[in-house]
């Protein structure tokens, strides 16, 4: 659906309301990028290191064979420092691991770091910055971002739509009443990309894609 795959250094949103697999996906690209002999900086802002290791071995994604060293999970609340100190620690931590890849789970829980006072225009600041300071060494960068509802799968809050360049909306909607997983590229600067919407499943061989021609 992307062509052959995102480009190096290049920035990766993955949106989607809760339940509809943004962590899967992530947890699927470090576990593969790692398997490449990449390294990779997960921060986990909602859920502990073990706790995310756990719920990813249910579809067999198994980051703990990594760990240590391929593989960092740096889980922190963003409330627990200011938004400055946050970035700064960010930014050592990749200094310090050197990694070829960088997620970030959710990026929308940077905005909570930024004081109840434009908590919205701090966030993209730090997210502008943060994005400017990977591209700057290479770094492949990947984003989840949680939105409110469907209706609203094509819009960011944080207004940092534009500075991404792949954008991936995984929708959990009803049909037949059953709910179903769905995936679409939004864009992706420089390739041709598939515009159709493929079904998404999650089992323990992984993750299985259902239709996305093109």
């Amino acid at each position: 659906m992307l062509g052959g795959g995102i480009y190096r250094g290049s920035s990766v949103l993955i949106s989607g309301t809760t339940g509809a697999g943004k962590t899967t996906i992530l947890s699927k690209f470090a576990y593969e990028a790692c398997r490449r002999g990449e390294r990779c900086l997960y921060f986990a802002n909602e859920e502990p290191a073990d706790q995310v290791i756990r719920n990813m071995e249910s579809v067999g994604i198994h980051l703990k064979d990594h760990i240590g060293d391929k593989l960092m999970i740096h889980a922190d609340r963003p409330t627990s420092l200011g938004l400055e100190s946050h970035l700064t620690e960010m930014q050592d931590l990749v200094m310090d691991f050197k990694p070829d890849t960088v997620l970030v789970d959710p990026v929308t829980g940077l905005a909570a770091a930024g004081g109840p006072s434009h908590r919205a225009s701090n966030a993209k600041n730090l997210f502008i910055r943060f994005t400017d300071f990977l591209k700057s060494r290479g770094v492949t960068s990947l984003f989840t971002y949680l939105i409110r509802s469907p209706v609203t799968a094509t819009q960011t809050e944080l207004e940092i739509s534009s500075l991404i360049d792949t954008w991936i909306v995984l929708e959990h909607v009803r049909a037949n009443g059953d709910y179903k997983r769905l995936l679409r590229i939004l864009k992706s600067r420089g390739m041709n990309h598939s515009s159709s919407v493929a079904e998404l499943r999650f089992s323990e061989r992984g993750i299985l894609l259902k239709g996305g021609s093109w």
